[in-house]
């Protein structure tokens, strides 16, 4: 059974992370979410682990345009490039739920950096509920959300940590998650862990990323995918 597409255009979701870096940006005025738009996604039955490199314009990830987003496998990447202020957008990877699980991916920006850009994680698609684990380059900071409905809670707050490469240098973000406990690492060091974050049912992971509310446009990279787990 086909899944779908798990994608969010926000203006909410980056003015609250501006707000949050309040020691780097000024402050914007939250303003209210936009809907959730839900789009189709090819299957994937292959259900052991899965390494993506982006080598075939083949893959199952989603491709194409919607909504001022462009979706496409680019030079062994793959690419988001999005118009609009203030916009976030949630891609799901072509994956098998799995309750205890790892993934990773190389995230960077093409051209001027944006708002953050992560690593989606325990994806509950039934309960539209997932978590983010994300990146702002030009502050070297990370950070989770917890995504639920149509708007996002803070989990972490952006934390500093000098494991964040700046500007559009490559960041490998990681999660893995076992029991009750879920470790978070960048560029292979560790920075933090979750407890209670999921409830014991499959979930799936992905990828997103965000502009600023003063950005007209962004370009997102994301490389060698990687979802394993039981």
């Amino acid at each position: 059974m086909p899944r779908r597409l798990f994608a969010f255009g926000c203006v909410f979701c980056a003015t609250y992370l501006v707000a949050l870096l309040i020691h780097w940006t000024p402050p914007i005025a939250a303003q209210s979410p936009t809907e959730f738009l839900y789009l189709p996604q090819i299957a994937n039955d292959f259900c052991g682990p899965f390494l993506d490199p982006f080598d075939d314009n083949g893959a199952f990830w989603f491709t194409g345009q919607a909504d001022g987003l462009r979706a496409e496998i680019v030079e062994d990447e793959y690419r988001l490039a999005f118009a609009g202020a203030g916009e976030i957008w949630f891609i799901t990877a072509p994956v098998c739920p799995r309750a205890d699980y790892r993934a990773a991916v190389d995230v960077r920006w093409a051209g001027d950096g944006g708002n953050f850009i992560g690593l989606l994680f325990s994806i509950d698609d039934a309960a539209e509920r997932a978590y983010l684990f994300a990146v702002n380059t030009d502050a070297r900071v990370w950070l989770v959300f917890e995504v639920r409905g149509n708007g996002l809670t803070t989990v972490i707050p952006p934390t500093g940590h000098e494991a964040v490469q700046p500007g559009n240098a490559t960041n490998r973000l990681a999660v893995a998650h076992a029991g009750d406990r879920l470790t978070l690492s960048v560029n292979n060091a560790p920075v933090g862990e979750l407890t209670g974050v999921q409830s014991g049912a499959p979930v799936l992971a992905g990828v997103a990323a965000a502009s600023y509310t003063t950005q007209s446009s962004a370009d997102a990279r994301f490389d060698n995918f990687f979802w394993s787990g039981e």
